[in-house]
């Protein structure tokens, strides 16, 4: 779709006559924009659980790569069984496992790396079929669709050579899946065709796209960044709103599924998320959040380095 086509079509996000305006650039509230960064997204988890209990609208969202996920989620407006999925979540939901890995809890952890690139040479890369089960289980497109949550994914078209960011009215109806997996096509999965188009990770089209909604119109924008690899869009608009959320440290890394860092990101995207709402005047200084905070000092038992669990012997 040309931009003209894209900056002239926020008339598809407007409600349905004799409802409130509840999406969409107009609408009172604000874009989500999620980065992408592999099972770190769990801190996106804990923003939307701020945003929640703080009664902040979103009003459209976009992602990419895991983001693109949460994404759906949020514009299904179903926490707990983002939540849910979250916290049980493992390693072979999404990818198959066809060798022993030494650290299962871990993907990219340095003694997986000898299994890891034998399966990548002996399948032609890590087939994530067991996501899209997951995405065809969890994902209800249909339903996506009749909310009217404006939705949006960031992927890269390797075919073409160029960025190729889509809102749902722009994805053919039946394809969702297919596209939420392209925006998470790392180099060493299986390779992502549509319609003969190779498409990759949204990281390498736009690892946080919140240039998707200021160029249909959105003027205040809350940004979640988790820190994934990935080029970065710079927003043209000069009068927007952005609010930006992010993580001070690497949040265990990408594929840690230790359940002490599952945990510890959910908390930690829900305190930051608390600190820049009362930073920037969308809570009272003195209103007392319902979760505890994330201490830093508490300490988890996993390593925010390598990503590895310490040894419990």
């Amino acid at each position: 779709m040309a931009d003209k086509q894209r900056q002239d079509s926020t008339e598809g996000f407007k409600s349905k006559p004799g409802t409130t305006l509840q999406f969409g650039p107009l609408a009172p509230g604000y874009g989500l924009s999620l980065g992408g960064g592999g099972v770190r997204g769990g801190y996106q988890i804990g923003v939307w659980e701020a945003m929640r209990e703080f009664g902040i609208p979103i009003t459209g969202v976009v992602g990419s790569s895991i983001g693109s996920i949460n994404a759906a989620a949020i514009a299904l407006d179903d926490y707990e069984l983002a939540s849910r999925v979250w916290q049980e979540v493992n390693l072979t939901d999404i990818i198959k496992v066809t060798r022993p890995l030494p650290v299962p809890q871990d993907l990219l952890s340095w003694r997986n790396i000898p299994a890891l690139t034998k399966m990548i040479r002996e399948d032609h890369g890590l087939d994530t079929e067991p996501l899209r089960n997951l995405l065809d289980e969890y994902i209800d497109e249909h339903k996506l669709r009749e909310r009217g949550c404006p939705y949006g994914v960031s992927i890269f078209s390797l075919t073409e050579r160029k960025p190729m960011p889509l809102f749902i009215d722009e994805i053919p109806e039946g394809q969702l899946t297919d596209y939420i997996l392209a925006s998470c096509a790392l180099p060493f999965f299986k390779a992502t065709r549509i319609d003969g188009n190779r498409l990759l990770d949204g990281g390498f089209s736009d690892n946080v796209p919140t240039s998707m909604l200021t160029e249909r119109g959105w003027k205040k924008v809350i940004e979640v960044e988790i820190h994934g690899l990935g080029r970065r869009i710079p927003v043209q608009e000069t009068d927007v709103e952005i609010i930006r959320i992010e993580a001070n440290n690497n949040l265990f890394g990408p594929f840690n599924l230790d359940q002490a860092a599952r945990e510890a990101r959910v908390k930690m995207g829900y305190t930051d998320a608390v600190n820049a709402f009362k930073k920037h005047g969308l809570i009272a200084a003195g209103v007392i959040p319902a979760q505890p905070l994330y201490d830093s000092s508490s300490g988890d038992n996993v390593s925010a380095s390598t990503g590895d669990t310490p040894d419990k012997s």
